[in-house]
């Protein structure tokens, strides 16, 4: 994955930095580093692989144009991934169409330069967000946990992952082995009928925003 760098602030704030100019990128991630873990990429592809190492992310700070591609495909990609997600565009491109194509994803715009101040506040924003969302994945994971018959593991594992907690982690975190979390990662595919955790986590964020999804004929 194309990273120019990884702060370690909140561990539980998870910010994605898409900004093709290093400068600004650095300035960025300092005034983002007390909040949270900061993750910094240069291009669009960077991103899409950034998007793919995490289950959840707090928030994005996304330059408008990159080398290639639009910065509003990798919000999209992301909503996609995890339902919603706090997203700033920041951009030197002052035309109204950039508004209008930053309101359809529901992000907000500032121009360059800007003020470090207006990031940390949206970060700060962002993670009071993020804490009511924690509890009502805590709630939808417990319906799962009825309507699948998950065990008690089953469910943490769900969890965990759709709350974004590196699959790296999880063995650790949970004091047991790589193969028990396999395991058990296995028993709940078998009982949701998701092809990998992956799906069941999409499946699982979509129904949060968006109510039970039926994929019956």
């Amino acid at each position: 994955m194309e990273t120019a760098g990884v702060s370690q602030g909140t561990a539980s704030a998870a910010f994605l930095v898409v900004e093709d100019d290093e400068g600004v990128a650095r300035t960025i991630a300092r005034a983002l580093r007390s909040s949270g873990a900061v993750t910094v990429v240069h291009s669009r592809a960077g991103a899409l692989d950034a998007l793919r190492s995490r289950a959840h992310w707090t928030a994005l700070f996304i330059d408008l144009h990159l080398p290639d591609g639009d910065g509003l495909e990798v919000i999209r990609a992301c909503k996609l991934r995890q339902g919603s997600v706090a997203a700033m565009v920041i951009t030197g491109d002052h035309r109204k169409v950039v508004m209008d194509e930053a309101f359809d994803v529901d992000a907000i715009v500032i121009i360059k330069p800007f003020e470090p101040e207006r990031l940390r506040k949206f970060a700060s924003d962002a993670i009071a967000g993020h804490a009511s969302g924690s509890a009502r994945v805590a709630r939808h994971v417990r319906e799962w946990q009825e309507r699948y018959r998950l065990t008690p593991a089953e469910a943490c594992s769900l969890h965990d992952a759709a709350s974004g907690r590196p699959r790296g982690e999880l063995p650790a975190a949970r004091g047991v082995t790589q193969a028990t979390v396999k395991n058990q990662v296995h028993s709940l595919l078998s009982k949701t009928g998701d092809r990998s955790m992956d799906a069941a986590v999409i499946r699982f964020l979509g129904e949060l925003v968006g109510g039970p999804v039926d994929f019956g004929p």
